[in-house]
């Protein structure tokens, strides 16, 4: 993240005014007007606004008030406009920096977005695959449950029984401690039914 360019010290009051050096008496009353309509408090819905944003208005008033009474001096008019060049050129350069600081700023949180986002859809990818191997695992499980009790009541007629030792019941007994000695995971009835929804 970019530092944020600070503003030079001096006030750069025709810029606060929107205006060019040469602008002449008319302009800067015109400006001055039509500003601190836009700014001024009172002229803002104070009741949806936010305490910071009616202090951001307050003091863009008083700044552009500083402005219009700068400008409207002639004493006052003619010192600053000897300092105003080596001014003028600081705000340019600041306005510039900012500008390029905002871009810059933007474009960040543009790309954590997107990694954000494609973060998100690789997760989500991911739960689909290991759902997915979760489900497969599952049914081939049940399949060989179904088949193995079919071939140990075809010779015992009996349900499956821990002691009993017929082919059926040793093939399910390997494939539980198998299943114990990996860790592999059982789907939750949930995580089952989204699988059949995959599939």
């Amino acid at each position: 993240m970019y530092a944020k360019p600070t503003a030079p010290e001096g006030p750069d009051h025709y810029g606060t005014l929107e205006l060019e050096p040469d602008a002449t008496d008319l302009m800067v009353q015109k400006a001055y007007r039509r500003l601190a309509l836009i700014h001024h408090p009172d002229k803002q819905e104070l009741a949806h606004a936010k305490d910071d944003s009616k202090f951001k208005k307050a003091s863009a008033t008083f700044s552009i008030l500083a402005a219009y009474e700068t400008r409207s001096n002639p004493d006052e008019k003619e010192e600053w406009e000897y300092q105003y060049p080596n001014v003028h050129e600081q705000w340019k350069k600041y306005r510039r920096d900012l500008a390029d600081w905002e871009r810059r700023t933007e474009a960040e949180e543009e790309a954590a977005a997107a990694r954000a986002r494609s973060r998100t859809a690789s997760e989500a990818q991911e739960r689909h695959r290991i759902i997915w191997l979760m489900g497969e695992r599952e049914r081939s499980r049940r399949i060989a449950q179904v088949e193995e009790a079919a071939i140990h009541e075809s010779y015992w007629s009996l349900t499956i029984s821990p002691n009993c030792i017929c082919k059926a019941c040793r093939k399910c007994r390997k494939r539980e401690v198998y299943e114990r000695r990996n860790h592999v995971p059982s789907p939750t009835p949930d995580e089952y039914a989204e699988y059949l929804q995959i599939n």
